[in-house]
């Protein structure tokens, strides 16, 4: 960012402290306390309390995160050192006391984009409550005169770097396991099917078929006249198949 606009920034925040005692102490409690209220929107979020062991998986690869985005923006301090606003530019109003460290990367911009990101993680209601918390705890910052605007975005660039770096072996793992189910479920489902076709019975060389139904070859037999019986009396004379 340029300088000159980076300390128009500030300048610009800055000017609106000092005016209103309850809103600069809301102000630098959002400043000072943000990755605690992001912490908190986790615990809620992940319910580590359940038995699911999501929940847990998303407060560890937060807190590894955290750690990570951490030591390196204490690694970056340690090459670059840049001052805080407050010693470098005249006339600002200083909220939260004059801190000697570094003023870039943002420490608590770092925590909050680390926190934020798991926050959030498939969830876009969780993701726009998050945001918002970090977007209001940067902008605290630089109200409260103890970071340029650069500090804070520096410092959230670093957390989502971490955070996405934490979470790229879990992603990794499930996107293998995602694309390896679907062959595993079709094989047993074909499997299952082919156990469950019934066997059908061969049929014979000659269908077996009732005596009593049986009366095509009757039907064709030759019919002969049989002796009227003068017992009987005179009548039709019947006839008997050969």
């Amino acid at each position: 960012m340029n300088p000159n606009v980076d300390v128009e920034i500030l300048r610009l925040l800055n000017s609106l402290a000092s005016r209103a005692l309850w809103w600069d102490r809301a102000v630098t409690a959002l400043a000072a306390y943000g990755p605690l209220l992001l912490a908190v929107a986790l615990v809620a979020r992940s319910h580590p309390w359940t038995p699911h062991a999501r929940g847990r998986a998303q407060i560890v690869h937060a807190a590894a995160a955290l750690l990570l985005g951490l030591a390196l923006a204490q690694l970056i301090r340690h090459v670059y050192f840049r001052p805080r606003p407050f010693s470098t530019v005249p006339g600002l109003h200083v909220l939260l006391g004059k801190p000697s460290e570094a003023s870039f990367p943002s420490q608590h911009a770092v925590a909050s984009a680390a926190l934020a990101y798991f926050v959030g993680e498939g969830s876009p209601a969780w993701t726009a409550v998050a945001w918002a918390l970090v977007t209001l705890a940067g902008v605290a910052r630089v109200y409260a005169a103890v970071h340029y605007p650069s500090d804070v975005l520096g410092g959230i660039a670093l957390g989502m770097i971490s955070a996405w770096s934490v979470g790229l072996p879990s992603r990794f793992v499930s996107g293998a396991m995602r694309f390896t189910r679907p062959a595993r479920s079709s094989g047993r489902l074909l499997a299952s099917r082919t156990m469950a076709v019934p066997k059908m019975k061969q049929p014979t060389a000659v269908s077996e078929c009732p005596p009593e139904l049986s009366t095509s070859s009757d039907a064709t037999a030759p019919l002969r006249e049989q002796p009227v019986d003068p017992r009987r009396g005179s009548g039709v004379p019947s006839r008997q198949v050969l």
